[in-house]
């Protein structure tokens, strides 16, 4: 079994952009599967009618059960048929396409979430093969990956409740059968767990929905907390806390006109630890309630 810190599986992380999002469609159903409030894998089944950003903070195991799946990764369209896997590195900005002349049927899609400290923890470099710097990889079906989606399907359908145990077992297995079916696979992963200095604006524009402190955000983006502060005040003119919360409290207001979301399902989504300390908030800045702004369609 991995022997993995303490800090591996913790409150702080919420749910992913592509989740948040997707709540707003009525044409696919989400299923989660979480360990102590952190998302472990999730389900996605329904086709998208708009595109759906996907920029993650954690590497992405995706696997298409039904139908396909496109995405646009830097203009370039990547599609995961039936069957097939596709990785994902964290931080990759890139987003669903929609194909509606497609006669599939909607696709249902398995993603399982790989964090850094468990990738470091079991791929280590190879002085044998050359790095890769791919942001993507297309993955045929496999025995062994087949195996470990099909237990990750009943876990995510029938919401099977989780151990720690459990899921350091499934994070190595899935580790185990991506680099037995490339030696290749091992150095990306460790390369996909480096922390890496990001453009601080698509950082953060992409990454306020979620509710991290501000020294894990600066973790993430591959800077000291002094140095986080300092650049930040630089290039948006005022404090990380400020900014971070009108962004929020202004996706909130858009969420709530569309009338597709309630205030009792919106404050996760927004970044809020609880409805209450939201409805303060997002009275104190609008001088109206949430349930004021609401519009059911």
């Amino acid at each position: 079994m991995l022997d993995l810190p303490s800090h591996t599986l913790d409150k702080r992380f919420e749910k992913p952009d592509w989740l948040d999002q997707s709540q707003r469609y009525r044409h696919s159903t989400i299923q989660m599967l979480c360990y102590d409030s952190r998302l472990f894998a999730l389900s996605c089944t329904g086709r998208m009618p708009h595109e759906t950003r996907l920029f993650e903070p954690a590497t992405v195991l995706l696997h298409v059960v039904q139908g396909e799946m496109q995405l646009d990764i830097h203009k370039q369209i990547h599609v995961i048929r039936a069957g097939e896997y596709g990785l994902l590195r964290k931080f990759t900005p890139a987003c669903t396409v929609t194909n509606l002349s497609s006669p599939e049927a909607y696709p249902i899609v398995y993603g399982f979430i790989l964090q850094d400290e468990f990738i470091q923890q079991f791929a280590k470099p190879s002085s044998k093969v050359s790095l890769v710097s791919s942001p993507y990889v297309s993955l045929p079906a496999n025995a062994l990956l087949d195996g470990f989606m099909l237990s990750i399907q009943m876990y995510v359908g029938q919401k099977q409740p989780l151990s720690r145990t459990l899921v350091d077992l499934k994070t190595q297995e899935v580790l185990f059968a991506l680099t037995q079916m490339d030696a290749n696979l091992q150095s990306l992963l460790h390369e996909y767990a480096v922390t890496q200095r990001t453009d601080l604006s698509e950082f953060m524009h992409r990454m306020f929905l979620y509710n991290l402190p501000l020294a894990e955000l600066a973790r993430q983006s591959g800077r000291s907390l002094s140095t986080f502060n300092r650049e930040f005040r630089f290039l948006f003119g005022q404090s990380p806390h400020r900014w971070l919360m009108k962004q929020r409290l202004d996706h909130a207001y858009q969420l709530l006109q569309t009338g597709q979301v309630r205030t009792s399902d919106l404050y996760w989504q927004v970044g809020f630890e609880d409805i209450s300390h939201f409805s303060r908030a997002f009275k104190k800045q609008f001088h109206q309630s949430p349930s004021q702004v609401f519009r059911p369609s």
